[in-house]
């Protein structure tokens, strides 16, 4: 606006003008009016108005001034002009006045103007421009306006506040009731928060003992270092949380600049709970703690187990262990006050008996009650009944302390032998405690070589023992446990599975070692052809203490152990399903039991009804070790089975209903104690479904020269016959054996008896016609070793080599070379050693080349002598309730990286490259040692007396512990244990599952029903996070399944998971949950229930379905986006379509393709 500007409008004039041109007779001032919302919130900095002057009066510099003013508009005119305030910024400059001072911008300082549009909350802000001197000319000035092509600008440059801290999280010492406790006062919090301008942040931190804030709620605070956006930051509470309250933090962000967010961050409740519950009492009628009564009570003991007290101090969970179990076996929810629960210990249980009561705080704090009392005559308390062994075993037993001597008797005899033979094998040390005595000694299964009444126990093969322990008195009495705990206990030759500790023999290709006995094992499958519920095939397997060493020793228990020659064992698989590649070893005259041997040499071990040692006696086996518990199989023999043609046979059923049955290839003779027993192979197949039955051909001698699979829908037994080709659609292996004594060493060939071929015998639609394919051929040396075998559809070969020649001749691989490939060499000690494995070395590749030393073995290490950690000294920080046995030492392996630079001692030198394995007295791997960073990193096993795993520690938990990085607390085992347990990885097992007879149906520890992972930073549904909380997966198996929860095929529970959820531990917060349902969708669909397999599986609400056939081939899948109302024509359908012998009801163009039946046709 101009003084003689009248009633002009210029708020769309190109220009600004200042100042006067004529000595103050005409005045001009111009406002710009800016939006300032951007501002609001920031802290700005620097702030500069830029003008572009396109002139002036002259070059003289003169001076204008910026100040805030009232709001322009278009209606402003000189007479009306807004309140001008006072100046903010003067400036003295000339521009566009002639080249000696060109046209060009000016920057004016508006930080104070910006500042108060931020100080008054301004969305718009508007300016005035003024001569300082409005009566000198030379302060004539032109600027460019917004609607010039130099419009007027405004910079600034800010720092914006960081974002709303997260809520603080801190590492628990345990969780309960959705709720972080911990047992120090001081805590490390941790919060984080994002800067937009990428500043560093830092984090106030406040403690509570309210969420109502007030002077007197704050309890205590920190300040954390500054840290990167984003990025976490934490400190440590400067004053102590008082134990046992209930506490709120929150955090707020400042900037390195010293801007703080706008708000404080959500709370976090935390509470502290420093000490120990109050120990919970034990209370059993008639057993005061440290009694012992010679008479039966009356009725079952029914013990009452009570926490006592309230509040964040007071117990949450609480534990109760019977007879020293690994896991408890009850757990409930204390609830922090008082609670009560009972636990019943039949009055049939005599012997001795422990309740342990462990009441566990918030801060998994514990204090421990015992009671230990007992009745009757002494029992055994480990090893577990049916437990297993390829070595030592310590074995334990209680009973009345009274007059009792402090040494006992461990004995031994075969089982099923009668009353009488028992064999002293230890002597036993006897301690005494709260009137209970416990007797502790050794039983070397090695040593029981003979009987009582002379009988050669073998030792190659699995033998079942009876095992007792008898307390002598000063009365001259004694009590033994047998009467009352008829233990068992099984020695298995071979230590593979089972928890033994294994490695590869340098090469996964190469097989394996087992470390406790120096064994070593090598599988191969042969031949593979395609069946009708899946593939036949055929394989052998090598143990390297399969016999003596010696070709007169090798054990021919059957014709598996002697058509590929002395150091193999053949695999007669057939289908995938079932168990013909199980070796049977009649041991029913020896020990009444039968063992299905694996690959391996691990076994499944049964013994006859009522414990007797009749050779091939009828009637339902009862499962002996854990192992055969745990698979859930039943075994039966029958005396005249009309699926064996009238024969006698023996039966296996699986789970799934899936049944082999086996027959004799060979009948016992002899009688005493020189019987040998009758030798048995597969007969038989059946799956569930319809999948038809595999069926096993053997010639005269036994061999099983044909193996068919299951027949396709409409074949009989004829079309597909025990010789020829058959119909188009059968499917067999055939094995040939040689004749004639061919093979030498120097030019190896068939051997008499011995596998020479084996051949697929399918359709082959080149020939159009059924055709037999030699698909494996074998060659053996002059003592009948395998030395090659080749494909012979590529005449790839796998070659071997053995261990020693002539007189010294063995059944041990010196050598593996598989097709193309280098050779894998194998060293072993002397045979007086034990013929173990001690070196495993590869050829060079190329021809000159240096063989390379892959691994090399060293057992029963003394930890005494060498640099390996001594657990017993570190595993008491972890409470670790499975120790090493100093007895066995270590066992040591060294990889490629130092095994060639290894002599026949370690050195100092070597360990740091060692892998170390330690095991318990029943083999069981323990711990694991291996060096890295500059430390030895240790894993951690924790078995219960049935040998399940139920605690783990990887290297990083040991590490953690051992440093005091990851915190254990409490002085007590108890204690110890409760706190690591966060660290680890733990299982839980069922208890015993009785049907509404009181029958055990699922015996305990054979389904895993709970697991729970190390401490961690979970992330909850809502997005918060929760630092050192833990995940349990629960399993929980066969809900709603039909015809009252008993399958038909097998007279057992089903065992199917039915609903699998993860949750927060100690929370009620669920992450995830699936649901398995069994329930066909159509009907005359195939089973769920019976084939095992799920028909839908919902997790977190998305929902898949398949569809089965009786024979339990999947027909169809449905997607997520599936309803209840789709079809199997809807998009979201994909249905297979099998080809058929006969007419196809559902695809007329896969019927009628005898050649291809049961085989996939068409995917639509």
């Amino acid at each position: 606006m101009q003084t003689d500007g009248g009633t002009l409008d210029y708020s769309n004039d190109a220009e600004l003008r200042v100042g006067t041109f004529n000595g103050g007779s005409t005045v001009a001032r111009s406002f710009i009016m800016f939006p300032t919302a951007a501002v609001q919130g920031k802290q700005v900095t620097a702030a500069s108005l830029s003008l572009y002057e396109n002139w002036s009066w002259s070059c003289t510099a003169s001076g204008m001034t910026l100040s805030t003013s009232g709001a322009p508009s278009a209606a402003t005119r000189w007479g009306n002009q807004p309140t001008i305030y006072s100046a903010f910024t003067t400036a003295s400059f000339a521009k566009g006045a002639s080249s000696a001072c060109p046209a060009g911008r000016v920057s004016l300082n508006m930080l104070p103007l910006v500042t108060s549009a931020q100080t008054n909350k301004w969305t718009q802000m508007a300016v005035a421009l003024k001569a300082a001197n409005e009566a000198d000319s030379n302060g004539w000035k032109r600027f460019g306006s917004s609607e010039s092509a130099n419009p007027p600008y405004v910079t600034w440059t800010y720092n914006r506040a960081p974002n709303q801290a997260a809520a603080p999280t801190f590492v628990t010492s345990g969780v309960y009731g959705n709720v972080g406790y911990v047992a120090g006062g001081k805590v490390t919090f941790t919060t984080k928060a994002a800067d937009a301008d990428g500043s560093q942040v830092k984090a106030l931190v406040e403690v509570h003992n309210s969420t109502t804030v007030s002077s007197s709620s704050k309890v205590a605070s920190c300040t954390t270092p500054l840290g990167a956006s984003a990025a976490s930051v934490s400190c440590v509470n400067d004053m102590d949380m008082p134990n046992g309250g209930t506490y709120y933090v929150r955090a707020l962000t400042t900037d390195e600049k010293g801007l703080s967010a706008g708000s404080w961050s959500s709370w976090t409740t935390i509470r502290r709970a420093g000490t120990a519950p109050v120990a919970p009492s034990i209370s059993c009628p008639g057993y005061a703690n440290g009694s012992w009564t010679s008479a039966d009570p009356a009725t079952d003991v029914t013990c009452t187990v009570a926490t006592s007290g309230s509040g964040v101090l007071a117990a949450t969970r609480l534990d109760i262990y019977v007879d020293g179990a690994a896991t408890p076996t009850k757990s409930v929810d204390a609830k922090q006050t008082a609670t009560s629960t009972t636990v019943v210990i039949p009055r049939t249980a005599r012997g001795g008996h422990s309740v342990r009561a462990v009441a566990v705080g918030g801060a998994n704090l514990s204090s421990t009650t015992t009671s230990t009392f007992g009745w009757g005559p002494a029992s055994m308390v480990t090893p577990v009944n049916g437990a297993t062994t390829s070595g030592r075993v310590r074995v334990t037993a209680t009973g009345t302390a009274t007059n009792v001597k402090p040494a006992a008797r461990v004995q031994w005899r075969l089982a099923g032998t009668g009353s009488t033979g028992w064999v002293n094998t230890a002597t036993a040390t006897v301690t005494t405690a709260n009137g209970v005595a416990t007797a502790s000694g050794v039983f070397d299964t090695a040593n029981a070589k003979n009987a009582a009444d002379g009988t050669e126990i073998p030792e190659r093969t699995p033998v079942t023992f009876e095992v007792q322990v008898c307390f002598d008195f000063t009365t001259g009495s004694e009590q033994c446990t047998f009467a009352q705990s008829p233990w068992t206990l099984t020695r298995v030759p071979h230590a593979f599975g089972d928890g033994y500790p294994t490695k590869d023999a340098g090469d996964a290709a190469a097989g394996q070692v087992a470390q406790f006995t120096g064994e070593y094992q090598l599988s191969s499958t042969d031949v593979t052809v395609p069946g009708m519920a899946g593939d036949l095939s055929v394989g052998r397997s090598h143990l390297s203490m399969g016999g003596d060493g010696t070709l007169s020793g090798w054990a021919k228990t059957g014709v598996a152990s002697s058509v590929f020659g002395p150091g193999w064992t053949a695999s007669f698989d057939g289908p995938e399903a079932g168990a013909a590649g199980l070796s049977v070893i009649d041991n029913t005259g020896l020990d009444g039991t039968i063992v299905l041997a694996d690959e391996d040499g691990t076994g499944l071990v049964f013994r006859q009804p009522g414990g007797t040692t009749t050779s091939e006696k009828a009637g339902e086996y009862s499962a002996v070790t854990q192992d055969t518990v745990d698979t859930g199989s039943t075994l039966k023999v029958t005396a005249t089975d009309p699926a064996a043609g009238n024969a006698v046979s023996i039966t296996l059923t699986d789970t799934d209903g899936t049944i082999t049955r086996y027959t004799k290839t060979a009948e016992r003779t002899g009688a005493g104690t020189t019987v040998k027993a009758a030798q048995w192979g597969p007969h038989s197949v059946t799956e569930p479904g319809a999948a038809g039955t595999t069926t096993f051909t053997r010639d005269s001698a036994g061999r099983p020269t044909r193996i068919t699979s299951g027949l396709p829908d409409g074949f009989t037994a004829t079309d597909c016959p025990a010789t020829g080709l058959g119909r188009a659609g059968c499917r067999y292996l055939d094995i040939s054996y040689g004749t004639t004594n061919a093979g030498t060493d120097a030019a190896p060939g068939e051997r008499s008896g011995q596998v020479k071929t084996v051949s697929g015998v399918v359709w082959d639609p080149a020939a159009s016609g059924m055709v037999s394919t030699v698909m494996a051929s074998y060659a053996y040396d002059g003592s009948g070793r395998l030395v090659r075998a080749t494909d012979a559809r590529t005449g790839l070969v796998t070659s071997y080599t053995w261990d020693g020649a002539g007189a010294s001749a063995s059944t041990r691989l010196a050598s593996l070379t598989p097709p193309g490939q280098a050779a894998f060499r194998f060293s072993y000690d002397s045979a007086a050693s034990g013929a173990k494995l001690v070196t495993v070395t590869r050829d060079a590749p190329v021809t000159g080349g240096s063989p390379v030393t892959l691994a090399k073995f060293f057992y029963n290490q003394p930890v005494a002598s060498s640099p390996v950690p001594d657990i017993a000294s570190k595993a008491g920080t972890w409470a670790q309730t499975s120790l090493p046995d100093a007895a066995d030492g270590v066992f040591v392996m060294f990889g490629p990286d130092r095994a060639g630079a290894v002599g026949s001692v370690i050195t100092t030198a070597d360990w740091p490259y060692a892998d170390v394995s330690y095991t318990d007295a029943l083999g069981y791997e323990v711990n694991t040692a291996s060096y890295g960073a500059g430390q030895w990193l240790l894993t951690a096993t924790d078995y219960d007396t049935q040998g399940n795993v139920v605690r783990t520690f990887d290297t990083g938990a040991t590490s953690g512990m051992l440093s005091g990085d990851l915190p254990v607390t409490g002085a007590t085992v108890d204690a110890k244990h409760s706190s690591s347990s966060q660290y680890s990885t733990e299982t839980r097992y069922n208890n015993d599952i009785k049907d509404a007879a009181g029958a055990v149906v699922v015996p305990a520890g054979t389904r895993v029903e709970e697991q729970t992972t190390p401490a961690a930073t979970v992330t909850m549904p809502d997005g918060t996070e929760l630092t050192g909380a833990r995940r349990t997966v629960t399993t929980t198996y066969d809900q709603g399944a039909p015809n009252a929860n008993k399958n038909p095929a097998t007279g057992k529970p089903y065992g199917l998971p039915t609903t699998v959820t993860t949750t927060v531990d100690g929370t009620t917060v669920k992450l995830t949950e699936t649901t398995n349902s069994y329930t066909p969708v159509v009907a005359g669909d195939g089973d769920g229930w019976a084939l095992g397999s799920a028909v839908k599986v919902t997790t977190d609400g998305s929902s898949t379905t398949t569809r089965f056939d009786t024979a339990g081939r999947i027909i169809e899948t449905r997607d997520p986006s599936a309803t209840a109302a789709n079809t199997s024509a809807s998009p979201q359908a994909t249905q297979t379509i099998y080809y058929t012998a006969g007419a196809n009801a559902r695809d007329a163009s896969c019927g009628g393709t005898t050649q291809s039946a049961a085989w996939p046709g068409r995917s639509v």
